[in-house]
């Protein structure tokens, strides 16, 4: 009876914590800063669709889930959101606000899970330990008065589905993959190994850099299954591991088709031994100038308590023999991630190494054995919780009540207000001229002073009809022609670019 009342308390408990910690989120993407379509990028990809497939020879090859997805969260807002909200670009960004919450959501679930089965927790800790996992999450770039960047933080919406949710999708599989070895072939779990391996699909078939995330585990896992798990034969090993070797495979044949498309083309640099000074030149930036002091410092007094713990035991269990693997992985994984993408974006371009996006690796395996290693050492010595709650309003007061404020989630740096008033206001002149029964439309939009007027670029033209002709916003496809005036600067007080 008594542990009948204790699981539903404890239901209750991550019932409460996680409904709590996504509405955050949500507010967070959908108020606070929400994810508002702006620039060319953003008005191509809301309504682009492709094959599920890679597609040979394609700009993308296999860039399938965000160039699926991010079109699939915008038919929701139209076809759920709009009707009640009469407000398509609003619409549109509760659907990415909600899609984002969502996968950030069930990698905390699926982060708190992996560490208190790591080092075994009481209910109470893990909500402590997962209250501090996700400050330290917005922390640990938190540096300057504005335009600080968070780790699901990236330079507008699409980048949000293009870099973000494939760094998310990828570490969430690392989380459940980590002592959880499934057999892909097995007749007892074939539902979930089928979304198992849908999950692994559109993973590897998502983002260069990313799914090195999810491969540098794989790669370590069956390095210390050759080293150390002898089978009794070739066979019964390929069996046992099939799950990770055709991961591999999948990222083999993902990079022969990434190697052969466009982009890697137009980005391939030739000044490979100069971009690698470059690309360590920004790690040492970040480390010294970009990262949060009270992260860094609150960071190495967890490592270090928890491996003092962890020394200081005489006797040895279970949980102590997998905190100590997990760590090693951890180091193993992040080094591995963090080599490879040090040499693609010297192969790419050097300025990819200070995006939050593309780092997302590296501080993920980092973030995972730092709070793994606070979380053994509150499991160890029981009166270490006490100071949980201190730690936790420390870091709530620098991540959130606080002057320093995040980058706006567009290429221009507006204040989404501003974003909304002149799509809205770009969205109108087309709705007027399709009234007097036009089909062609000079657009006026502010004067920028980047090349092709970016971000609302002059070639923005095709996209914005695509878009809008496919989500029902106009009846007719509309020819426009992009004119950037400096009255549209003047009208929302924006700065007149010489």
């Amino acid at each position: 009876m008594n542990d009948s009342k204790n699981e539903m308390s404890k239901c209750i408990t991550y019932i409460i914590a996680f409904s709590i910690l996504f509405t955050g989120i949500f507010v967070f993407f959908a108020n606070i800063h929400p994810l508002i379509i702006f620039d060319a990028d953003d008005w191509l990809f809301a309504s682009y669709t492709r094959r599920a497939t890679p597609i040979w020879g394609d700009w993308n090859p296999t860039r399938i889930l965000p160039e699926t997805f991010m079109s699939l969260c915008s038919m929701v807002g139209i076809i759920l959101f709009k009707p009640f909200t009469n407000d398509y670009i609003g619409s549109l960004a509760i659907a990415y606000a909600l899609a984002v919450s969502v996968f950030v959501l069930l990698y905390f679930v699926f982060f708190i899970s992996r560490i208190s089965k790591t080092v075994g927790l009481r209910i109470y800790e893990e909500v402590g330990i997962l209250g501090i996992a996700v400050l330290y999450h917005f922390l640990i770039y938190n540096v300057k008065a504005r335009d600080n960047l968070h780790m699901f933080a990236e330079a507008n919406v699409t980048c949000m589905f293009f870099y973000v949710i494939p760094a998310v999708l990828n570490s969430i599989l690392v989380l459940h993959f980590l002592n959880n070895e499934p057999d892909i072939f097995s007749k007892e779990n074939i539902p979930v190994n089928s979304l198992r391996v849908l999950a692994i699909y559109l993973a590897i078939n998502s983002n260069m850099f990313q799914s090195i995330i999810l491969v540098s585990f794989v790669g370590e896992t069956l390095l210390e299954k050759i080293l150390f798990h002898r089978e009794k034969s070739l066979k019964l090993f390929l069996k046992k591991n099939a799950i990770w070797f055709l991961t591999l495979i999948c990222w083999m044949v993902s990079l022969v088709y990434e190697v052969n498309g466009g982009r890697a083309d137009d980005l391939s640099n030739k000044d490979f031994g100069k971009n690698m000074l470059l690309c360590i030149r920004s790690l040492k930036s970040l480390l010294f100038e970009r990262i949060n002091r009270t992260f860094l410092l609150t960071s190495v007094l967890f490592v270090l308590t928890g491996v003092v713990a962890y020394l200081i035991k005489r006797k040895k269990e279970e949980k102590d023999s997998a905190y100590l693997n997990l760590i090693i992985r951890c180091i193993i994984c992040g080094a591995v991630t963090l080599v490879y993408l040090i040499l693609l974006c010297a192969k790419t371009s050097p300025d990819y190494m200070k995006r939050s996006g593309v780092l997302f690796g590296i501080m993920f395996y980092l973030l995972l054995a730092v709070m793994t290693s606070f979380a053994y050492t509150v499991s160890e010595i029981k009166l270490a919780f006490l100071i949980v709650p201190l730690i936790f309003y420390i870091i709530f007061n620098e991540t959130v009540n606080d002057e320093r404020m995040y980058k706006y989630v567009n290429s221009a740096s507006h204040p989404e207000r501003l974003c909304v008033e002149i799509d809205n206001d770009i969205i109108n002149q087309i709705l007027k001229a399709e009234e007097e029964g036009k089909s062609e439309v000079t657009v006026f939009v502010p004067v920028y002073d980047m090349e092709e007027n970016w971000p609302v670029a002059t070639y923005v033209s095709d996209f914005m009809s695509d878009t809008l002709y496919r989500h029902g916003i106009t009846k007719d496809w509309m020819k426009i022609y992009i004119s950037p005036s400096k009255n549209m600067n003047r009208k929302y007080h924006m700065k007149i670019k010489s």
